[in-house]
């Protein structure tokens, strides 16, 4: 957990338990900032190293496990899990243990159990609403959907935690990668010399998933790792031109039109008489997608779309076939978007198919894209939203597709509001209408 939620959950734990973390967490204090900047050289081993040696496991008690447990979530599930799960086992009581531990068998899909720990939190602590609303996904994923519509309920009459810190708790629990671990393990296999680590290295660095809000350049970890790929001499190639090229435009907004052409004439890719695409499709993908947003291909546009969407044909590579639509200006993309998901299976492509279909007016209950992809990607809220709306036209909303929708939400949230943001709104709309199904 992070060290903000870790001094929240301080403020209302009982006394003894309190002091005791407290103490605790005083002295991991100095080890943070140094940990802070091992994670920006990279050396997440390193830094999770020095704070396990700091309380070693032969004298570790379990008020030092859960704290350890609190600071290791954000980078290493396996053992902030093990050592939750040791505090709950020796506080079964303590209501902030139980929380962690919750969301800990929460995370690792363990449903029932989690369900049964938020239980006994809520049992201490009744107004907290967070709690309650993280216990209503554990319920209706475990089959009890009675039980997840008066969890939710009590999420909503609760006093005490925001909407907004509940959205990005339920983030942490289901984003499905640990950026950190992996922009660790990539470093990792630049050190020995592979070069597609450094691909994949810089390819994350240069559109970095912080969470459902924020995915953008890490200009930091960009600027840092760069220095360690070249360090590796490498030697001259067209990958290595590319990640040069990502590393000068990534960081580059909008409206920063010459930056990015000026890259993209250096390193000679796209706007060359060749219009030369980058043979790692994740680099391309960042490339094409700042030269679209920043309009520095101008007339060249037509000819890199032709290119791009030649080269998604013959790969049937998601990146790219998402590219060639990026890269699209004409007034009839279905056909494309349809194209695109048949020869990738891409979930991108479906939702743009049916997005389009649901805009024309034409999007049928048994439209082929539809079903399949409602098989594929059952947990896909955009996915599962059209299918709502048919069957909300047609008044056909059974408890089991608001099941399903709900299951969604909670996997990402949808977009929506004057500023379009993945936000909970759609989720509380979904419960309301199961609670009413329910009277």
């Amino acid at each position: 957990m992070n060290g903000l939620l870790t001094l929240a959950l301080l403020a209302l734990a009982p006394q003894d338990f309190k002091t005791d973390l407290k103490a605790a967490y005083e002295k991991t204090k100095p080890l943070l900032e140094r940990g802070r900047t091992l994670i920006l050289e990279g050396k997440l081993d390193e830094a999770e190293g020095a704070l396990l040696e700091l309380f070693p496991e032969a004298g570790r008690t379990p008020v030092q496990a859960y704290l350890l447990g609190n600071l290791l979530w954000p980078s290493n599930p396996k053992m902030s899990y093990a050592l939750h799960q040791r505090a709950a086992e020796k506080f079964p009581e303590e209501p902030d243990v139980q929380l962690e531990w919750a969301m800990e068998q929460h995370r690792a899909g363990d449903y029932a159990g989690a369900a049964d720990a938020y239980a006994k939190y809520s049992a201490a602590v009744p107004e907290y609403a967070v709690a309650w609303g993280l216990a209503a996904d554990c319920l209706i994923r475990a089959g009890r959907d009675r039980d997840a519509v008066k969890a939710w309920k009590a999420s909503e009459d609760a006093k005490k935690g925001s909407l907004e810190l509940f959205e990005s708790m339920v983030c942490e629990i289901h984003r499905e990668s640990i950026p950190l671990r992996l922009r660790a393990d990539h470093l990792k296999g630049v050190a020995k010399g592979e070069l597609d680590a450094a691909v994949a290295l810089i390819a994350l660095d240069g559109f970095y998933p912080g969470d459902w809000w924020n995915n953008r350049a890490n200009k930091e970890f960009l600027s840092r790792d760069l220095v360690v790929v070249r360090k590796q001499k490498f030697g001259e190639s067209r990958r290595m031109e590319a990640i040069e090229c990502v590393a000068a435009l990534a960081p580059a907004k909008s409206d920063e039109t010459s930056t990015v052409r000026d890259a993209l004439t250096k390193f000679r890719f796209l706007t060359d008489p060749d219009v030369t695409i980058p043979s790692d499709p994740k680099l391309a993908a960042i490339i094409i997608d700042h030269a679209v947003e920043s309009n520095a291909l101008g007339d060249r546009r037509k000819a890199v779309f032709d290119k791009v969407l030649t080269v998604a044909r013959s790969t049937k590579n998601g990146d790219l076939w998402n590219a060639a639509l990026f890269l699209y200006d004409g007034r009839d993309l279905l056909p494309l978007e349809k194209e695109a998901w048949e020869a990738s299976g891409d979930l991108r492509f479906a939702i743009g198919y049916l997005t389009l279909t649901s805009q024309m007016g034409t999007l049928k209950t048994d439209d082929e894209i539809l079903v399949q992809a409602r098989k594929s990607f059952p947990e896909s809220s955009r996915v599962i939203r059209h299918a709502y709306d048919l069957a909300k036209r047609d008044k056909k909303v059974t408890a089991g597709l608001l099941a399903e929708a709900i299951k969604a939400e909670y996997h990402l949230f949808s977009s929506t509001g004057v500023v379009p943001r993945p936000r909970a709104a759609l989720l509380r709309l979904y419960f309301k209408e199961l609670a009413a199904l329910q009277e």
